[in-house]
Order: structure tokens, then sequence, then C-alpha cells
């Protein structure tokens, strides 16, 4: 069941957290082989001292995960149907 603040303009904050908390585990699981692979090769680009490399794959990690997290959102919110986008971003937003 989803929360809602007070008003019910946006998503109950306490709610929010726990929700993002869901969806930033469940990519990292879903990563989970991806990341093991990458961190292996970010430490031996940091000995190496192959900056240019290292920064690339941190760069490119991190828009992976983000990437993630935005396909289990849009999972999540076809669940979650007493809310929607607008909602979640609005509360994103007050949060921020």
């Amino acid at each position: 069941m989803v929360k809602k603040a007070q008003g019910g303009k946006t998503l109950d904050p306490d709610y929010m957290i726990k929700l993002l908390n869901f969806v930033t585990t469940t990519a990292r699981k879903r990563r989970e082989e991806d990341r093991k692979s990458a961190l292996e090769q970010r430490r031996e680009f940091y000995k190496s001292e192959q900056w240019d490399e290292y920064k690339s794959i941190v760069s490119d990690q991190f828009m992976k995960e983000d990437q993630m997290c935005q396909v289990i959102m849009r999972e999540a919110l076809e669940f979650l149907t007493d809310t929607d986008e607008q909602e979640f971003q609005t509360t994103m937003g007050m949060l921020a």
C-alpha cells in the first residue's frame, strides 16, 4: 500500500526512503556480476596508474547503476497504482 504525506500530494517521506532503498538494493543485486568484474578492472587500473581508464570505468558504473535504478523504479511504479511518476518526482524534489 502506498503511503501518502499529509495532504496526499506527495509520498510519505519514510515510505519514499524505503522505496528508494528497495530500488537501490535491487539494482545492486541485478548488477552484481557486472559490478564484481568492474571492481576487479578498476583495481587493476588503479594499481597500474591508468587514470583515464580508471575514471572511465568509475563513470560507466555510476551510469549503469543509475540506469538500472530507473528501470526498477519504472517496474515498481507499474505495481504502485496509487501513485505516478509525477508524484514520485515531486516527492524527490521535496526531499532533495
